[in-house]
């Protein structure tokens, strides 16, 4: 009896030292969310005009084929060429703010899909309806 009494102490007495064995350090862990790692820094864009009627455009649509953006932009921008519509397509496409529909092969005489990004959907708030000069914003 006396063994099993003193086994019984011996085993109240130290279980602080049994439960910082088992939980040690005794700082709770760092819980990381991983949505942190996904964020990137804001970065600073300048759209002219000709690029926000295209995300007008397509905000509104989804998706428009090259000749779709090119007729919105010539109709409603009367100063605006063709070239200025190619480079501005490039552009947003580099931004990432607009993407090509990846199709395998395009038939002859069949004009490239574009739709918008998510960041092109944020800046629904900055472009102002109708476009009448530059902005300059973050993303």
């Amino acid at each position: 009896m006396g063994s099993a009494l003193r086994r019984l102490l011996r085993r109240l007495v130290h279980w602080p030292l049994r439960l910082a064995r088992f939980h040690w350090p005794l700082r709770p862990a760092r819980f990381h969310w991983p949505l942190r790692l996904a964020r990137h820094e804001p970065i600073n864009i300048e759209l002219d005009v000709v690029e926000q009627w295209m995300l007008l455009h397509l905000l509104r649509f989804e998706q428009a084929s090259t000749s779709d953006l090119r007729e919105v932009v010539l109709t409603n921008r009367r100063t605006a060429s063709e070239q200025q519509v190619r480079l501005s397509l490039i552009r947003l496409n580099s931004l990432r703010l607009i993407a090509m529909d990846t199709t395998p092969t395009l038939a002859p005489g069949q004009d490239r899909v574009y739709r918008i990004t998510k960041d092109g959907k944020r800046l629904r708030v900055a472009i102002q309806v109708p476009p009448r000069s530059s902005i300059q914003t973050y993303l």
